[in-house]
């Protein structure tokens, strides 16, 4: 999720956008905040998964700006399905940082 070296990159945010440093704190808190009670479980419903890849995404497109862009589309007839916790966020979580971030022109997840 958040690396060391992420925290590198938004320090000289601090000085130069606060606002947007903010912005990545609140969705990390949140972030966080879910997650932490996601883990109790080991399975759960798909659009809880899709939920917290929400949040996910959320943050990581704090720090990518309009480099990321996003569609999480979850079909009604799967929504209940159960999955393991945290299944996607480490597929999409490799995605940005293999595929897309150092991309000039960034990408999308869909």
């Amino acid at each position: 999720m958040m690396e060391g070296h992420h925290s590198q990159r938004v320090f000289p945010l601090i000085a130069t956008d606060p606002s947007r440093v903010t912005a990545m704190l609140n969705q990390l808190t949140d972030y966080l905040r879910t997650t932490q009670h996601t883990l109790a479980c080991t399975l759960h419903a798909l659009s809880a998964e899709f939920e917290r890849l929400n949040d996910y995404l959320s943050l990581i497109s704090v720090r990518m700006g309009p480099r990321l862009t996003c569609t999480l589309d979850l079909p009604d007839e799967l929504a209940s399905l159960p999955v393991p916790t945290l299944l996607l966020q480490p597929l999409v979580e490799n995605a940005i940082k293999h595929g897309l971030e150092s991309k000039v022109a960034g990408g999308s997840i869909t």
